[in-house]
């Protein structure tokens, strides 16, 4: 009985760990590694899909979230980008995590 007990301890332990209290994403261009300001952000947490803007600086903050992590990331100019994060994909701070997309210039053809 006290080996199942702190079986179901240890379990509660490891899977509170895979939750982190702040997600910090950073977007940047892939040719000049600056920030990118009003990137719209679609984001997948618990099959709910929520939709943000990065700040001026390319940033946003998605609180507590769960991995794996699906993002979209649209801005004018650039091409859209999907992916899917799971915890060993990023960068661990404490109990946050953080990561950076960089996003590729769109290159419109003009048909003649």
């Amino acid at each position: 009985m006290k080996k199942k007990l702190f079986n179901i301890i240890l379990l509660l332990l490891v899977a509170s760990n895979v939750q982190a209290t702040n997600f910090f994403l950073l977007i940047q261009s892939k040719e000049e590694k600056k920030p990118i300001e009003n990137v719209s952000i679609i984001y997948k947490i618990n099959n709910i899909s929520k939709n943000e803007i990065a700040n001026k600086e390319g940033k946003l903050i998605i609180q507590n979230i769960n991995f794996p992590l699906i993002i979209t990331c649209k801005a004018i100019g650039y091409e859209e980008v999907k992916i899917k994060l799971n915890q060993k994909d990023v960068e661990q701070q404490n109990n946050d995590f953080a990561y950076t997309i960089s996003l590729e210039k769109k290159i419109n053809q003009i048909q003649k």
